[in-house]
């Protein structure tokens, strides 16, 4: 066995590898065995070794998982949407694996299913993991609805999917029994009856102030002096000149980006505009407080106009 060519594919895979690549590789069973006893090779089960020496990861961990779940594993449910960067899950370890196979560890949780195939499983760097369609599908089955909306949402703005990818492969899967399937499906149904905004946690405000008895906020505002666009904001009360803006994900803004922000703040209270901001937390954790801030804004302005 070159050794050389053995340690860059190992490496590749985070120091893990399994009984039929390393004879792919030239390694013979009694040089697999005699590795393992002279420590060189951790035994993980199922024909799954770990080089001795190599650092632990969760990429490590997801590796040797896939390789223990056998030909056609793949990460998935809550692992995927972290690797896909589209939710963070402190680092989960969990794959899809074929069924009838029956694969247990305290350390993994698996799932088993006969309605996947090839058309669902990706390649990160070499690492299987469900597509971020089938990932958004199967988080609906183990994560609240609104936590598949945000990571819909996230993979959306990050250009990882397109909503026509997600509504045909859920098309092809809807009525199979996969779990999930129905939270994804109400969602891109209410979508198509709902305002147009632009994320779940606007989405989510638009919810917040409809029980409140006042007219709802235009969404997704163009504020504009005489011809000139100034912001396109989030929400508003054109009439009233209160608009809404949500911070998510521009909390990671460079200092230019904020710069620009408080610019365009500024140019809007100018023009009589009374701007409120909210965090992506405060939507979905401290409703009350959205509320009772937005009325008293609303009650504030039309009593101003009132006299």
């Amino acid at each position: 066995m070159n050794e050389r060519t053995f340690g860059e594919f190992a490496s590749r895979q985070h120091g893990i590898v399994n009984h039929s690549q390393a004879r792919a590789l030239g390694c013979s069973t009694s040089e697999i065995a005699g590795r393992v006893t002279a420590g060189r090779w951790i035994a993980l089960g199922n024909g799954v070794y770990r080089i001795a020496g190599s650092p632990g990861s969760w990429h490590l961990d997801l590796w040797t998982a896939v390789l223990r779940g056998g030909e056609g594993s793949a990460v998935s449910h809550r692992a995927a949407a972290q690797l896909w960067d589209m939710r963070k899950y402190g680092d989960p370890v969990e794959i899809l694996t074929p069924r009838p196979r029956r694969f247990r560890t305290s350390d993994v949780t698996v799932h088993t299913s006969t309605k996947y195939d090839a058309s669902d499983i990706a390649d990160l760097d070499g690492l299987p993991v469900t597509t971020v369609e089938r990932t958004l599908m199967d988080l609906g089955a183990v994560k609240h609805w609104r936590q598949v909306e945000h990571a819909l949402d996230t993979a959306l703005r990050d250009n990882l999917t397109t909503l026509g990818a997600v509504e045909r492969r859920l098309s092809i899967r809807r009525g199979r029994g996969r779990r999930g399937v129905g939270v994804l499906a109400r969602i891109l149904a209410d979508r198509q009856e709902g305002p147009t905004v632009e994320s779940s946690y606007e989405r989510e405000f638009l919810q917040l102030v409809e029980p409140l008895a006042i007219p709802l906020p235009h969404p997704q505002h163009n504020i504009r002096e005489g011809n000139q666009l100034v912001a396109r904001v989030d929400a508003a009360w054109p009439d009233l000149h209160v608009a809404v803006e949500i911070d998510g994900h521009r909390f990671h803004a460079t200092r230019a980006q904020r710069a620009a922000d408080a610019r365009r703040q500024n140019e809007l209270e100018l023009l009589g505009w009374k701007v409120l901001r909210f965090t992506t937390d405060q939507v979905h954790t401290d409703p009350t407080l959205v509320r009772q801030t937005v009325l008293t804004a609303l009650t504030s302005r039309s009593c101003d106009d009132s006299t």
